[in-house]
């Protein structure tokens, strides 16, 4: 994957966590949202280093759940809106 793809799922990840539910996200969700974006081929684990890329960077966190936890939903922090609108 070159940094341009990077860039593109990078910020379609930041603005579909923006227009979602209060409580975020699945992978499954976002990769479905990626794949009408065009990136048809990524993969969960490919989702998931870049989830965990804004993450580090404050963008976006794991929402807790008790039932499942392994499919808790991301969403997007109070940076990441300010990531966005600048």
């Amino acid at each position: 994957m070159n940094a341009e793809t990077r860039q593109l799922i990078r910020n379609s990840v930041l603005r579909m966590l923006e227009a979602a539910p209060v409580n975020g996200l699945a992978v499954s969700m976002l990769s479905i949202g990626l794949q009408s974006r065009g990136l048809r081929d990524i993969t969960d684990d490919e989702i998931k280093a870049e989830l965990q890329y804004l993450a580090d960077k404050g963008f976006v966190v794991r929402t807790k759940q008790n039932i499942s936890p392994e499919l808790s939903p991301w969403r997007i922090t109070a940076e990441g809106r300010d990531e966005l609108a600048s």
